[in-house]
């Protein structure tokens, strides 16, 4: 098995069973063992849930709950178990599944497969069988499965009442239901597998190892009928991504061709980072308070449509694959034999669905829109239209790390008021700062004295001309120093520019060698 699929530091795995009794043993019908952070193994799948970033949606409501682990038969011959599997513990849970029995003190689960799959992502809100066991991760999946071979299912039902008799739904008295707990839709609550847990329809035959993928992730779809948009509401992990510099593909199709195919970075889109009341920068919430909202053109109307993230590196991160949705819901009540009902409600796109010539015009505007968006982040850009202070400011506010600067003039000021502006500038990012410099003024060195979070060394002239500032990942091309617009009145036309994955890696490591051979400054 391979080795990058098991938990890390801080992170522990959650292993989630279906089983079934096959004569005197129990056989895996469904499941997952999945590493994820030590948070999640602390709480159930539901209260997991109920944690997730604020979307819009309402959360989920936490009742009748069993805790982050169990072993439970909820009916005769079905058994749960939801277990919490530690770093140590990993390789050797995982060699008794690919041996086909693990081992339970309340007795061992057979696991019938014919060998695991290759090591694939399993990005969120897809329908197959290996997504189908993963519904309560809320996060894309790398991770490898297999298809699980098991006896017939004994008789179940979408409600379980625990500790109530066995009665089909709907059947139980007041009595009995007082003061027990009752669990609707019970697999997906409690094992976080997205089957109804009635004997109506199968569970999915499957099981999957894997590691939830953190860095970014899609967190909701929000459609806007009124704008023609649609909000892609990102979350990430500000130690490790930078949202911004990451792109979005939006897909529309119809009979399986495509309509609209737009990519855009996320830095163009209009968008809101969520902030507290404190007002503080993005990187310095918690997970699950930090997301960003950006609105893409809906494109066609009722058309299939799907969203693609890719990470700054090119790669796929997470995926809402293209497939039809629900876009409209509309409700009557009336009487039996009546010609017209006498109440009616609408739900969701209140038009009704357009024409191919309409659905073109749709096409066309969306593309009119994009240009639109990527003039007015142009604009945020440009030093004579925007304001290169707050843009820098805001670029920056969503990585978390140290501000790395080449910039051969930035002490060379001529008053010390300019240097004190300059350092205050530096100090609002909130954050430690090295600076790479071909010289500077004393009264710069003497400044820099009480300033434990700003650090400078001088290098030589000859070995860069650009000015860059690098945080992480994220390399921006800034067109101008600091004491340029930093000055009152009309300012050169110059731009920040967010350079290629590629070259922000080269110019960071240029700059950890540099930085090993200059001087202190002073």
């Amino acid at each position: 098995m391979n080795q990058e699929l098991a938990p890390q530091r801080d992170e522990c795995s959650v292993l989630s069973v279906l089983a079934v009794r096959d004569g005197d043993s129990w056989c895996a019908v469904s499941g997952s063992l999945v590493s994820l952070p030590v948070e999640a193994g602390a709480m159930s799948w539901l209260e997991w849930e109920s944690r997730q970033p604020q979307t819009g949606r309402p959360r989920a409501e936490i009742r009748d709950d069993l805790g982050p682990e169990f072993d439970e038969e909820p009916f005769a011959g079905l058994r749960i178990i939801r277990k919490v599997i530690l770093r140590e513990e990993w390789r050797p849970r995982v060699e008794e599944i690919e041996s086909g029995r693990l081992g339970s003190p309340d007795g061992s689960i057979a696991f019938s497969f014919e060998e695991f799959s290759a090591t694939k992502l399993l990005a969120q809100d897809g329908q197959s069988d290996a997504h189908r066991v993963l519904d309560a991760v809320r996060r894309p999946i790398r991770g490898v499965s297999a298809a699980l071979r098991s006896p017939e299912l004994p008789h179940s039902e979408d409600f379980w009442l625990r500790g109530g008799p066995i009665k089909p739904s709907g059947q139980h008295t007041r009595e009995e239901l007082l003061g027990k707990e009752s669990f609707h839709n019970w697999p997906s609550r409690l094992l976080g597998i997205r089957w109804l847990g009635t004997t109506e329809f199968p569970p999915p035959a499957c099981f999957v190892i894997g590691k939830a993928q953190g860095g970014i992730w899609i967190a909701d779809m929000l459609p806007d009928w009124e704008n023609g948009q649609i909000e892609i509401v990102l979350a990430w992990e500000a130690e490790e991504v930078d949202p911004l510099s990451c792109s979005i593909l939006l897909r529309s199709e119809r009979e399986d061709a495509s309509l609209l195919h737009r990519s855009w970075k996320v830095s163009d889109l209009p968008g809101e980072i969520a902030q507290g009341a404190s007002r503080r920068d993005p990187r310095e919430l918690a997970w699950n308070e930090r997301t960003i909202g950006v609105k893409l053109p809906r494109g066609p109307r009722r058309t299939e449509f799907g969203v693609m993230l890719f990470g700054p590196d090119g790669a796929l991160r997470d995926e809402r694959p293209v497939g039809p949705r629900i876009e409209q819901i509309e409700l009557s009540v009336g009487i039996m034999d009546a010609p017209d009902p006498f109440s009616a409600s609408l739900i969701g796109d209140p038009e009704n669905p357009p024409s191919e010539a309409v659905r073109d015009r749709q096409a066309a505007e969306a593309r009119r829109e994009e240009e639109q968006a990527r003039e007015v982040a142009a604009g945020r850009r440009l030093t004579t239209t925007g304001d290169l202070r707050r843009y820098l400011h805001w670029r920056f506010s969503v990585r978390a790390g140290e501000l790395l600067i080449l910039d051969r003039y930035l002490l060379d000021l001529k008053s010390d008021e300019g240097l004190e502006g300059m350092f205050a500038f530096l100090a609002e990012f909130g954050r430690p700062v090295r600076a790479l410099v071909s010289r500077g003024r004393e009264a710069a060195k003497e400044m820099l004295a009480d300033k434990e979070w700003l650090e400078v060394r001088r290098t030589s002239p000859k070995l860069f001309h650009d000015r860059l500032w690098i945080t992480g990942e994220t390399a921006v091309l800034v067109g101008t120093s600091i004491n340029k617009f930093l000055e009152e009145g009309a300012v050169p036309a110059t731009c920040a520019i967010d350079l290629p994955y590629g070259d922000g890696i080269a110019w960071r490591e240029k700059f950890r060698e540099w930085w090993r051979d200059a001087e202190p400054l002073g």
